[in-house]
């Protein structure tokens, strides 16, 4: 499915100045499904995972996949997991210290990012995916929470209002101020063509690799961006999924998602979007929508959806409340 498709499908018709949640100037109408009276559907059916892995560690949080294997952050333990997606085992561990939070890819080099609320407490860590073995850890003024590469540099968000830019093998060299809500989810994601940062409240923000200089400023009603796929640069917020066109900086998607308090992470596949959640009473649930009419077409119970991939044939889900790695097939049946 190319982006036409996508856009075709989900785009929501008539945004303009002053309306609603998620209102972009500018943004051209387009035909619109009842997408919403579809994400308020209570019994969607239920998709069961292919595969359950059960890992080392405690309070399982990122996922990323290089050279092969799978790798899986540990919140509460000092471990990273080595997964075998093919056999779904846990094959290995590497020590690389505590409060793990997120992981990212950069080649094949991972980068965890260590951090809590208090600034001393900020470190990333480089693991070398051909050995799994840690090759550079580097302290910051502070940390939170994604990470990603371009320009030859790793970048992160200090959560007091900055996007900093780190040497691999050193420290900050550079300090871009962006405005971003500490108090609530915050995010970053890109690659060497743009940057994307944001938090629950505020405007998504683009900068660029190269000048490290916020380039646009973009109203998506709220939330973090969180993956690239089909040409679009996807986030949500607790409340709605959208999509960025990159080319044109206008908003190509937006899907209302009823009956959910946050929005923890998303995967997109061929046909399908799969969003992991929490509703009121922080109850976990999978959810996955069909990319061509907007329908929810099947949902699973995770206790703490924290992250979602799609990798490796699979949609990889990471359940912190379980400390395990659930692979679902693309086209799971359900019951």
């Amino acid at each position: 499915m190319g982006r036409a498709e996508v856009v075709f499908a989900l785009a929501v018709a008539g945004y303009g100045c002053g309306g609603g949640p998620g209102s972009v100037a500018g943004t051209p109408p387009t035909a619109a499904p009842a997408v919403g009276a579809s994400a308020a559907a209570s019994t969607a059916p239920t998709v069961r995972p292919a595969a359950t892995v059960r890992l080392s560690g405690s309070t399982a949080s990122g996922v990323a996949e290089a050279n092969g294997w799978l790798w899986v952050t540990h919140f509460e333990a000092s471990v990273l997991s080595q997964v075998d997606p093919r056999t779904g085992t846990e094959v290995g561990v590497v020590e690389v210290g505590a409060n793990a939070g997120s992981l990212t890819a950069v080649g094949p080099q991972l980068w965890v990012a260590q951090y809590t609320t208090r600034p001393e407490d900020a470190r990333l860590v480089r693991v070398d995916s051909l050995t799994a073995a840690v090759r550079a850890r580097v302290t910051l003024p502070h940390l939170c929470c994604e990470v990603a590469g371009a320009a030859g540099r790793v970048w992160t968000v200090d959560p007091r209002g900055a996007l900093l830019a780190v040497d691999p093998d050193g420290g900050v060299v550079s300090s871009t101020p962006v405005a971003i809500d500490p108090a609530v989810h915050i995010g970053l994601f890109g690659d060497e063509r743009a940057l994307w940062v944001s938090s629950d409240t505020t405007a998504l923000l683009r900068v660029d690799p190269q000048s490290a200089r916020v380039i646009a400023t973009l109203d998506v009603g709220g939330g973090i961006p969180m993956a690239l796929a089909h040409d679009l640069v996807w986030g949500a917020s607790p409340h709605h999924v959208w999509a960025v066109d990159p080319a044109s900086n206008e908003v190509r998607v937006r899907l209302p998602i009823e009956n959910t308090i946050e929005v923890l992470s998303l995967a997109v596949t061929e046909d399908a979007l799969w969003v992991g959640a929490r509703r009121p009473g922080y109850v976990g649930v999978v959810l996955r929508y069909d990319l061509r009419s907007g329908h929810l077409t099947g949902e699973a119970a995770v206790g703490l959806p924290a992250k979602v991939l799609y990798a490796f044939g699979r949609v990889w889900v990471v359940d912190g409340d379980s400390n395990t790695l659930l692979g679902f097939d693309p086209t799971s049946s359900t019951g």
